[in-house]
């Protein structure tokens, strides 16, 4: 009996901290050489997805430029990509028949606040029960950040939620520290 001879696609998206770029990992095992993979990119607030040629069993790092968002006449043009929902669509030839979707909810812009949140923060100077309750009003903002990202392959409104409240809270907290604490 013959194995069956079947392309076994698979990627992920490495979260990088960088605002600017997506990391789209190949994790795929091919039977053979594939002739142009692709990814479509729906990004968050659109509704068409931008086409990007992929290098199969490599990682690809993606931009503004390179997705189609912006010009690729100068650096300077690349722009953040924006927190939210991404779906993805991973294929390669025959395209209508050998894919693989993901959705993947991108958290970098919340987490650079959530790091100007903890810059802002000075132990030294606020009082016991402000640490407190600061640290706790953090543990929850990590929590709804990980529930966002955990829930956004079941249930993509319950994860636009969690996001909404974790931004909330740190604008919240934020507005607290400039006035209790500088």
């Amino acid at each position: 009996m013959k194995g069956l001879k079947k392309h076994l696609l698979d990627f992920e998206i490495v979260s990088t901290g960088n605002p600017k770029t997506l990391v789209f990992v190949d994790a795929s095992n091919y039977f053979e050489v594939p002739e142009r993979p692709l990814l479509e990119i729906t990004l968050p607030g659109y509704n068409k997805y931008f086409l990007v040629n992929i290098t199969y069993n490599r990682v690809n790092t993606l931009n503004s430029n390179t997705i189609g968002l912006t010009s690729l006449l100068n650096n300077e043009a690349i722009v953040d990509l924006p927190d939210g929902i991404y779906t993805f669509r991973y294929k390669i030839c025959p395209y209508s028949t050998t894919y693989k979707d993901r959705v993947h909810f991108r958290t970098t812009l919340i987490e650079e606040k959530l790091s100007c949140l903890y810059s802002k923060w000075d132990v030294s100077d606020c009082a016991t029960n402000d640490d407190r309750a600061l640290i706790s009003d953090l543990a929850e903002i990590h929590a709804l950040i990980e529930g966002t990202k955990s829930v956004v392959y079941k249930n993509q409104k319950k994860a636009n939620e969690f996001y909404k409240l974790a931004f909330k809270l740190i604008e919240r907290v934020m507005c607290r520290l400039d006035k209790n604490c500088h």
